[in-house]
């Protein structure tokens, strides 16, 4: 599958933020188990201050964490939130944490592989449903992603399932939980449509849409 040459400005803003590296991610094993260890580089909380300043004055609806700890505990909640007694982590020293490993391929590495399916988006879609539909203690109102590109959903082709994960930015405060959710599949969607062949972009926009309207 060819990918597409077009890049929107909302999809250059989420390229640039994967390119700036402020976590060095390592896959360990921990008690016989594989877990993904991130930890933040050194000298990156000055970096993402400035990066920060840079999303918003491009008017860009997300932020990410300045403050480690902040980082640390926001992720750590992420995953506890979604996936609960289904995924194992914790803080990994004072600027770190892991987080179990979980089963399947991203998006991304699915796409390239050319075995992006309907029923691969219908998982999508249900998961992007769930996660939206979760009440967050943290904001006291339904959670939203903040960076759901490509390579931060997962597939497992046994369970049929998607998962979301890397929750390194979030959603400015100000916005309404619908306006944040449509946000996140604003910035999927664009992703999607900016890497397949231009013939294909409309069926999979409009099928994605229904998918996650009907939760079907």
């Amino acid at each position: 599958m060819l990918l597409g040459n077009q890049l929107t400005p909302s999809l250059f803003l989420g390229r640039l933020i994967g390119a700036v590296r402020v976590n060095a991610i390592a896959r360990e094993q921990q008690a016989g188990k594989w877990v993904w260890v991130k930890r933040r580089k050194f000298l990156m909380d000055a970096v993402i201050a400035c990066g920060n300043i840079f999303l918003y004055f491009s008017s860009s609806r997300i932020q990410m964490f300045p403050n480690c700890l902040e980082w640390q505990e926001g992720e750590l909640h992420c995953y506890r939130l979604l996936y609960k007694e289904r995924l194992q982590g914790g803080l990994a020293g004072k600027r770190g944490i892991w987080i179990e490993e979980l089963p399947g391929q991203s998006l991304l590495q699915i796409l390239c592989d050319r075995n992006l399916s309907l029923l691969i988006l219908r998982a999508a879609a249900n998961e992007f449903l769930r996660a939206h539909s979760l009440f967050c203690p943290k904001l006291q109102d339904y959670w939203s992603h903040g960076d759901p590109h490509l390579a931060n959903v997962l597939y497992d082709s046994h369970t049929k399932t998607a998962m979301l994960i890397d929750f390194e930015t979030k959603h400015q405060q100000s916005l309404t939980a619908q306006e944040r959710h449509a946000d996140d599949l604003l910035v999927f969607i664009l992703d999607l449509l900016g890497r397949v062949p231009f013939a294909d972009w409309l069926y999979l926009a409009v099928e994605f849409r229904v998918l996650r309207h009907n939760g079907v």
